[in-house]
C-alpha cells in the first residue's frame, strides 16, 4: 500500500452517537451565547455569578470582570464540544483523547464533590451517576474496537 492510499475506516455507532451529542451542544451553545449576548440577555446568568462569586470577591470591578471572563470560558468550552464533534464523526485520534481527558476531568471534580457537597449522601449519589456516565465513555473510548476505527490498532487478518 503507498502512502497516498486512503484507507476507509468505519465509524462505530457509539461513536456516531457520541460526535451528534457533542455537536449538538457544541454548536447550538455556539450559536446561542453571542446570540443572547448581543441581545443583552445575559444580565441574568451574570446576576447568578456575581451572587456565586461575591462571596469571594468583594471589589465591584474585579467581580464584573470575572463573570465576564467566565462566559468567555463558558462560551469556548461550547466551541471545544464542537471541535470534538466534528473531530469524532471524522474519526480524529485527538478528538477521542479530548473525550478521554473531559471523562478524567469529570470523574476528578465529582471526587472533589465529596469534599465540598453536603450532605455526604448527595456527594455520593452524584459521584455515583458521575462515575457509571463518564467511566462508561472511558471505556469505550478505550476500547480496542473503537481505537482500530481511529486508526490506532492494525487488524490483523487470521491466518
Amino acid at each position: 500500500m503507498d502512502s497516498g492510499t486512503k484507507v476507509k475506516r468505519r465509524r462505530p455507532v457509539g461513536v456516531t452517537i457520541l460526535a451528534v451529542v457533542f455537536l449538538y451542544i457544541g454548536c447550538i451553545g455556539a450559536v446561542v451565547i453571542p446570540i443572547v449576548s448581543a441581545a443583552g440577555r445575559t444580565m441574568p446568568f451574570l446576576a447568578v455569578l456575581q451572587m456565586s462569586l461575591g462571596k469571594f470577591i468583594h471589589a465591584k470591578p474585579l467581580l464584573t470582570f470575572s463573570s465576564y471572563a467566565l462566559l468567555v470560558i463558558w462560551y469556548l468550552a461550547y466551541v471545544l464540544y464542537a471541535w470534538i464533534g466534528f473531530g469524532l464523526w471524522g474519526l480524529k485520534n485527538p478528538a477521542r483523547q479530548a473525550v478521554i481527558a473531559i471523562c478524567g476531568l469529570s470523574l476528578l471534580i465529582g471526587f472533589l464533590l465529596l469534599i465540598w457537597v453536603h450532605p455526604l449522601e448527595l456527594a455520593l449519589a452524584i459521584l455515583t451517576f458521575d462515575a457509571m456516565q463518564m467511566g462508561l465513555i472511558w471505556w469505550y473510548m478505550t476500547w480496542p474496537g473503537v481505537r482500530r476505527a481511529f486508526g490506532l490498532e492494525v487488524e490483523v487478518a487470521p491466518d
